[in-house]
């Protein structure tokens, strides 16, 4: 038997992470300190934890102390070892036979010691048989004190489960929000437990819920897609975030924005799904006010700002640039900006026509090389000193609203021109894979930390990179709705300081049609 190197200070944070230390006596662990001095024939048997500067007993069969000094101990030796540790006769062996242990009461003569180890490899302690007489412990006897020691790391283990269990149930019984757990395993991955936050969002108490499917909240309004989207996130086991109208058990409807995540065990076997809800109604109410407004505003300007642009433009053509230069380039801009705003208002009527599914679409088979073509063609006055390529030119029909698919291929464009620096390149490419056509535009400007790549596509969402501020305004959020209007995706790829590739993908048109 070989002694061990260990880092005390590592062991004693592993040791109070059982928070078992000074409790009481339990009848587990003396259960088993009685089996011990039974089957080894000794009058002592000790559950003992090494703390810093003591040993104390979980357990104590025949000894009516709860402690001693860590000086005295022989259990201090024993968690330096992997294996049991035999002491014959304790009065010649060099280690023990002046501890006052052995010289004094209890007069310790033998002992044999079990290291309790933790899950992550710690020796806590031990389990020891402790005789007043010089005594050998054979090898059967050896592998009785290793069983019983594993039988109490069991119980250390089941204790700290425990704890564990009740200190997330508590958590989860504190929450405001809603939270359910299912279990994958059962028929139907029926609700095995929810907090009084869904109870509270709901109306419905655990015990009318327990062993249902979470499907009876949702009603006549609820959004199939967005059902499915969680239903397919479950099926991969991966976690998804979907907001969805569902019924409280008095049939009012209310906004619930829904995450699941999937639980693995140490096997990586699925378990669990946990389900965090949120009632967002009245930041739904919000949000279609703020919409409605914005419409309002904007339908409103319409009109006025085509005036203005309008009166623009006879100025531009008045004003004589040799005569009158600054005049004429404050005239230039002046217009500049005004189409830009015009541009603008277009964009967040379209993007509520979108979102309500007012607006028309017109799919039809088109070749989607020329609508790109097209699109780089129109977008080259932009680049200057940049360099824009098109480098797919194979002939790919899509079907798809060619209006449409040719403002989200401007906008993507513009957009990479914009955030690529002097002498950058700007690339454009198709490529057809299985049943649907993807284009790629990619820059190598400063790139978009990934935290942001689910937000530039939202109304007015924004960027932070490399402390600047960039609004991301509305041609991403149009883009987005654009494309998933005609039956596609769109997303980003982007690294920061590898630049960005955004891309769409469109249905292919298929041959015989």
């Amino acid at each position: 038997m070989h002694a061990t190197e260990f880092d005390d200070t590592a062991r004693l944070r592993e040791l109070r992470r059982y928070a078992v230390l000074d409790t009481p006596l339990e009848e587990a662990f003396d259960r088993i300190t009685r089996l011990a001095a039974r089957l080894l024939r000794v009058p002592v048997s000790l559950v003992t934890l090494v703390d810093e500067d003591r040993q104390w007993f979980k357990s104590a069969y025949g000894w009516d102390k709860r402690e001693t000094p860590r000086e005295l101990s022989f259990c201090a030796h024993t968690i330096g070892f992997d294996e049991v540790m035999v002491v014959p006769d304790a009065t010649s062996d060099e280690r023990f036979k002046a501890n006052l242990l052995v010289t004094g009461d209890p007069r310790i003569r033998s002992y044999a010691g079990a290291p309790l180890k933790s899950a992550n490899g710690f020796s806590l302690g031990t389990l020891c048989a402790i005789d007043i007489k010089p005594r050998t412990f054979s090898a059967d006897e050896q592998e009785i004190l290793r069983d019983l020691a594993m039988l109490v790391r069991d119980e250390l283990e089941l204790r700290l489960a425990v704890r564990a269990r009740a200190q997330q149930a508590a958590v989860i019984s504190n929450l405001w929000a809603g939270v359910v757990v299912t279990d994958p395993l059962q028929h139907d991955n029926p609700i095995v437990l929810a907090n009084p936050g869904f109870t509270t969002m709901t109306g419905y108490e655990f015990e009318e819920v327990v062993g249902q499917n979470c499907r009876f909240l949702q009603g006549p309004q609820t959004d199939d897609a967005a059902v499915d989207q969680v239903r397919q996130a479950m099926k991969q086991r991966r976690t998804a975030t979907a907001v969805m109208q569902n019924y409280r058990k008095d049939g009012t409807p209310f906004w619930n924005e829904l995450t699941i995540s999937p639980v693995f065990n140490e096997a990586g076997e699925l378990i669990s799904f946990i389900g965090l809800q949120r009632d967002i109604t009245e930041r739904k109410k919000l949000e279609t006010l703020r919409d409605d407004l914005v419409h309002m505003i904007v339908h409103d300007l319409r009109s006025p700002l085509s005036v203005v642009a309008g009166y623009l433009d006879l100025l531009r053509h008045d004003i004589d640039p040799a005569a009158t230069p600054t005049h004429a380039r404050y005239v230039s801009r002046a217009l500049q900006s005004s189409e830009l705003l015009q541009e603008m208002i277009t964009s967040l009527l379209d993007i509520k026509r979108l979102e309500a599914g007012e607006m028309p679409i017109f799919l039809q088979e088109e070749e989607l090389g020329s609508l790109v073509q097209n699109a780089v063609q129109t977008c080259g006055g932009e680049a200057r000193d940049k360099s824009l390529e098109f480098v797919g030119g194979q002939q790919v029909k899509v079907r798809c609203d060619a209006e449409l698919t040719s403002r989200v291929l401007s906008n993507l464009i513009s957009n990479a021109l914009k955030f690529t620096p002097s002498n950058g390149r700007v690339q454009v490419s198709i490529a057809a894979r299985g049943d649907e056509v993807t284009v790629e535009v990619s820059d190598n400007g400063n790139g978009i930390p990934s935290e942001f790549h689910e937000r530039i596509f939202e109304k007015f969402g924004q960027v932070e990179a490399r402390k600047v501020r960039h609004s991301t305004g509305l041609g991403l959020a149009f883009c987005k709705l654009a494309v998933q209007a005609q039956g596609g995706s769109i997303g980003v790829r982007s690294e920061v300081g590898r630049g960005s590739t955004f891309f769409f993908s469109l249905p292919a048109q298929s041959g015989d049609e």
